[in-house]
């Protein structure tokens, strides 16, 4: 009856876990409480920022008991890299996000329409 699938993962996210669990006694993931979705950039804007990815993630909406609606983040603004990692679209920053130590800050490298701003933001556990 087996259809010949089988799932895998990777070894560093299997690591990754097995460290969380005898550390924590449970994975523990970091949340920023945004909606987002992977967004192509303007060649221009690239150039002109001098920015690392041709890819973003555009905030398309704010959880009102996150993290991220406690800082200065607002719908439309795009998360180039966080913590100078470049966060290329919305599983980049997933894995990012998650494996950050709950508690420790993170600076996000956002653009709002045209200007290029630092963010700090502290990611918890969702609620």
């Amino acid at each position: 009856m087996a259809q010949g699938i089988g799932f895998a993962v990777p070894a560093t996210t299997a690591q990754w876990v097995l460290t969380e669990i005898l550390t924590q006694g449970r994975v523990r993931r970091a949340y920023l409480g945004i909606s987002g979705r992977d967004r192509p950039l303007d060649k221009r804007l690239v150039r002109a920022l001098g920015l690392p990815s041709m890819r973003a993630v555009e905030v398309l909406a704010l959880d009102s008991e996150g993290p991220a609606s406690q800082s200065d983040l607002q719908p439309d603004d795009l998360i180039i890299a966080v913590n100078d990692i470049p966060a290329d679209g919305i599983d980049a920053l997933y894995r990012i996000v998650s494996r950050a130590p709950l508690g420790t800050p993170l600076t996000l490298h956002v653009v709002r329409r045209t200007q290029s701003l630092r963010i700090e933001l502290t990611p918890r556990e969702p609620s």
